[in-house]
């Protein structure tokens, strides 16, 4: 059974966008039962619960729906090798300035390890990202840059990043229909 690894975006966007606290207060009951669940399909790493802990609402949220259900990457060990493989790619694909690799190089940034952990694991990446339009299939069916204007300056889109290695990402809204939510 496919298990889902949730990026910050999937708490911080319905927050502010889609499910406000006290406009929705049935979705975080839901998604807080189903993060919670015995066998559970979705994970939370902490890389993932430090950034959305950094917004009051959240951090209380958090406190009462999270706790208990942290992964802590920093205590495995076979992630590191998968971080270093994404480093590596998003330093050599050619696709990025120094500066936006050093942002996805930042220590606690969460992107680089969600996608580690991905591939670690076989999950899929839930995520409201988009690709940035700038890689697609070359003509040897590898997922590369296109190389079109120069290295980019904004960070590496996690989507992109985790085509190249394999990793489907879906967003929020497609994980509420494999999960049959209701309110």
């Amino acid at each position: 059974m496919t298990k889902y690894l949730l990026d910050s975006n999937c708490f911080i966007e319905p927050m502010k966008r889609y499910y406000g606290f006290k406009i929705f207060p049935s979705f975080w009951e839901w998604f807080g039962k189903e993060i919670n669940k015995t066998n559970s399909l979705l994970i939370v790493p902490k890389c993932v619960s430090n950034e959305i802990n950094v917004d009051p609402n959240l951090a209380q949220w958090s406190q009462k729906n999270l706790v208990s259900v942290i992964y802590d990457e920093n205590q495995d060990p076979l992630i590191w090798a998968e971080y270093g493989k994404v480093i590596k790619y998003i330093q050599d694909c050619g696709a990025y300035k120094s500066s936006s690799i050093n942002e996805w190089k930042k220590i606690g940034k969460a992107d680089p390890l969600l996608i580690a952990i991905a591939i670690k694991y076989n999950y899929q990446i839930v995520t409201f990202e988009k690709g940035s339009g700038q890689f697609a299939y070359d003509k040897n069916n590898r997922w590369n840059w296109k190389g079109n204007g120069g290295p980019m300056g904004h960070e590496p889109k996690i989507p992109d990043i985790a085509r190249h290695f394999g990793i489907t990402c879906i967003s929020l809204f497609e994980l509420e229909k494999k999960l049959n939510l209701t309110i």
